[in-house]
């Protein structure tokens, strides 16, 4: 639809007072297209059946140049054949829409030629059946795994807040209140917070089995057997211990399905 809109937008008939004053670029420079030569690319056009009643282009146009067989230009204007060609292109047709197919519809892929080989028949026989995967693994041994990823990786940034100290300026004015010049700051302190107290109540465990995809028993022993100082990171940062604490116990989770995975064969093919 946009294409069809971009190009309906240009001109639509190839008349001699479009082509008049239009501009050749060539190789010495441009050329303005005089009202004599714009009479002679519209002749041109009527006389080998490249223009309709209505002086639209027509389909024997664009079929002729596609297959390079258009008719000679007059010769005055033969020096500028390419330039004289893209401003005839310029004027729009419905033979420069693409054709428009439907992309949803099935397509059949092509068999490959060694398809019907005896040999390629003799292997696909073994190989074409259907299977089934299965994934088993012990939650003793994923605790484990869990609790020693989290011993050893798990670090949270601790949250971090500015203070400003300064004095009221003297004579204060309402225009340096709405400014902000109120007070000067004399001193500037960024500090680190060991423990947030605050109104917000987290649910870790909750948290981390939603994330992890796994039972909150299994979630409260992988907490339980961590040690204490990582837990008690859990209170510098409670946000970034449960986004950390969620991604690692994901990472072993994974790596374990990977290694005990299983695929068996059924009877159906």
């Amino acid at each position: 639809q946009e294409i069809g809109d971009t190009l309906s937008a240009r001109p639509r008939q190839a008349t001699e007072a479009y082509f008049t004053g239009k501009q050749l670029l060539t190789e010495e420079g441009p050329i303005d297209v005089t009202a004599a030569m714009a009479k002679q690319i519209y002749r041109y056009l009527v006389k080998n059946d490249y223009t309709d009643n209505d002086d639209q282009i027509t389909d024997d146009y664009h079929n002729a140049k596609k297959q390079g067989t258009l008719a000679d230009l007059p010769d005055d204007l033969k020096p500028y054949a390419d330039q004289v060609f893209d401003l005839i292109d310029s004027v729009f047709s419905d033979a420069q829409l693409p054709k428009i197919e439907d992309g949803r519809k099935p397509k059949t892929n092509p068999l490959n030629a060694n398809f019907d080989k005896k040999e390629f028949q003799a292997l696909w026989q073994r190989i074409n059946r259907k299977a089934v995967y299965r994934v088993e693994f012990d939650s003793d041994e994923l605790v484990q795994k869990c609790i020693a990823s989290l011993n050893q990786a798990l670090r949270v940034t601790p949250l971090q807040y500015t203070v400003q100290k300064g004095i009221q300026q003297d004579g204060l004015t309402d225009e340096q209140l709405r400014k902000g010049e109120g007070f000067k700051v004399e001193e500037t302190a960024t500090e680190y917070g060991n423990s947030i107290h605050s109104l917000v109540r987290y649910d870790l465990l909750g948290k981390v089995a939603a994330n992890a995809q796994l039972t909150r028993q299994t979630t409260a022993r992988v907490l339980q057997g961590i040690k204490e100082a990582v837990f008690k990171q859990f209170q510098q940062n409670p946000e970034h211990f449960i986004a950390e604490a969620s991604r690692l116990i994901t990472e072993q989770k994974a790596a374990m399905v990977i290694e005990r995975l299983a695929y068996d064969e059924v009877d159906e093919r």
